[in-house]
């Protein structure tokens, strides 16, 4: 925030940013919320849920890797917490990113979830259990996100749909490739009951 010296002596901003999700955020979303709170526009709020899940890499075959990936979306399908029951959920699956440092890409298997609507109350340590347990992966391979923040969740549903920096779109480009490949979805919603 080193663009707004004036955050820092600003009580109301500190607990705004807080109850926004602020101590999980990057110093980009933290900056799209200081700009809400100074200049809100739109819905006041929107509550929403935003998860990566980061997972083992997938085989090389093509035939192994459907198999892994379908196996996991049907994991999703059949969840049944009370949390997530009547939101409107959009999930991504995503294989690569870009080192940074080297600019090259990598394998990188992680699943995107996005769940608008309210969780009340939200308990974010019982949320990770919950995936954790679901997806067979460490707790630090977790990451969640909860916000009320329309802002946030604007460039969330970009970043769902692939709009995303440009240093990132060598990614993006190779994701949908093997989508394409495994016949899956760019964005696959759930539903549930």
């Amino acid at each position: 925030m080193e663009h707004y010296p004036e955050a820092q002596n600003d009580p109301q901003w500190h607990s705004y940013w807080f109850h926004n999700g602020g101590p999980d955020m990057s110093d980009d979303d933290t900056v799209s919320l200081y700009d809400e709170y100074k200049n809100p526009i739109g819905p006041s709020k929107i509550y929403h849920l935003f998860l990566t899940i980061a997972l083992p890499n997938l085989p090389l075959e093509n035939e192994l890797k459907r198999e892994k990936v379908f196996e996991d979306l049907q994991k999703l399908r059949n969840i049944k917490y009370r949390y997530l029951t009547k939101k409107d959920i959009k999930v991504r699956f995503e294989f690569f990113s870009v080192e940074p440092k080297l600019k090259m890409l990598k394998d990188n298997y992680h699943i995107h979830l996005l769940a608008k609507g309210s969780i009340k109350p939200f308990d974010k340590s019982r949320i990770i259990r919950d995936f954790k347990n679901l997806m067979k992966v460490e707790a630090n391979f977790i990451d969640v996100k909860y916000s009320d923040s329309p802002d946030l969740y604007l460039t969330r549903v970009g970043y769902m749909n692939g709009d995303k920096r440009d240093t990132k779109l060598e990614a993006v480009s190779a994701d949908a490739e093997v989508r394409n490949a495994l016949n899956l979805e760019e964005l696959i919603s759930l539903d549930i009951l």
